[in-house]
């Protein structure tokens, strides 16, 4: 009994820690994308701060990454790990652009946001 009161206990440390974690990334994430040019780049920061958290808290608690037994799935799930969100986009953007909530991004606005990444010069405008 005393065995499983003491790995719940761990479990929830792991979790607070990585929750801490988390919460410290994604607010300097969220400052960065309120307060500074909102670029996507904040944006991919962002959903980088998960897979940070989880690996500076495996390493907070001596552990190795071997213990997050990631493993590469089967094609068929590979392959629908990369169509699926492709169809759910592309379902939204012609939704969007169809009924007129969105328009397709213009030249300018594509050219301002390079500008502000430093690719103006890079043949990206």
């Amino acid at each position: 009994m005393n065995n499983t009161l003491d790995s719940k206990r761990e479990a929830w440390a792991t979790i607070a820690t990585f929750m801490a974690i988390l919460i410290a990334l994604s607010a300097i994430a969220q400052f960065a994308i309120v307060k500074l040019n909102p670029v996507s780049i904040y944006v991919g920061a962002l959903m980088c701060c998960p897979a940070l958290a989880a690996i500076l808290t495996i390493k907070i608690k001596g552990r190795g990454l071997s213990e997050l037994r990631l493993k590469w799935g089967g094609w068929r799930s590979t392959v629908h790990s990369y169509l699926i969100p492709v169809v759910y986009i592309s379902a939204a953007y012609c939704l969007a652009w169809t009924f007129g909530f969105a328009g397709v991004p213009n030249s300018e606005t594509i050219a301002e946001w390079g500008s502000e990444l430093g690719l103006s010069g890079m043949g990206v405008t």
